[in-house]
């Protein structure tokens, strides 16, 4: 068995922790969906259908429908499809209507792979709503999407504070470590935290990378099992 590095080692120490906690967060408030689309109708079961008959092409197409609701469903419905699903997603993070880009953005993170977060990263970079910047990052941390770090970066100095704070969770996630950084902190001190955090980057990704590509691969390896 090959002999783990010291860097390699503490970064994993931190992420069992920072598991523990999430699992323990997890437990304590439940894992309900609370949204407005848990409540049932037929639309509900309309989608549902396509979805568990697998009808990505349905799915597609109700995506689209002018009903938002709908189309919020049906693009959740996708995110719990995988992989197959991830061009029909793609195509929902460009829709006019904020609150569908914001359930791609979520169901995106869901299918696709770490090496696919670039559309998420534009979300990031560029959408001119903070809910879906707000869902995209998240999503980047879900993915754990080294390789999209310095989009997540970037957030933590959003104007918004609910994308400061999940892009402050998604750095810290991925680079496994925290650096008392604050969405609400002012200015100066958050630079400062971001500074940190860059520079704490910089000297790390090799051995960040290296671990969450041994996290990944085992994660896929169960998905294939």
């Amino acid at each position: 068995m090959r002999k783990l590095s010291p860097r390699l080692r503490v970064f994993i120490g931190v992420a069992v922790v920072l598991a523990l906690i999430v699992v323990g967060r997890f437990l304590f408030f439940g894992g309900q969906d609370t949204s407005a689309d848990s409540a049932r109708g037929p639309e509900h079961a309309r989608i549902e259908q396509l979805r568990q008959a697998k009808d990505l092409a349905g799915l597609g197409t109700q995506a689209a429908h002018t009903n938002e609701r709908v189309a919020r469903l049906a693009v959740g419905a996708m995110g719990r499809l995988g992989a197959e699903a991830v061009p029909k997603i793609e195509r929902a993070l460009e829709d006019k209507r904020p609150r569908v880009r914001e359930r791609a953005a979520t169901a995106y993170a869901q299918a696709a792979r770490h090496d696919q977060a670039a559309p998420l990263a534009k979300l990031v970079r560029e959408d001119a709503s903070p809910n879906v910047r707000a869902a995209a990052v998240a999503g980047l941390g879900r993915l754990c999407a080294f390789d999209e770090m310095e989009s997540i970066l970037a957030a933590m100095d959003d104007p918004d504070v609910a994308v400061r704070r999940r892009a402050s969770k998604a750095a810290t996630r991925i680079a496994c470590v925290i650096v008392g950084y604050q969405a609400d902190d002012p200015v100066a001190k958050r630079h400062a935290a971001i500074r940190r955090m860059r520079a704490h980057w910089a000297k790390e990704r090799g051995s960040a990378r290296q671990y969450w590509m041994m996290i990944l691969k085992n994660r896929e390896a169960k998905k294939t099992n």
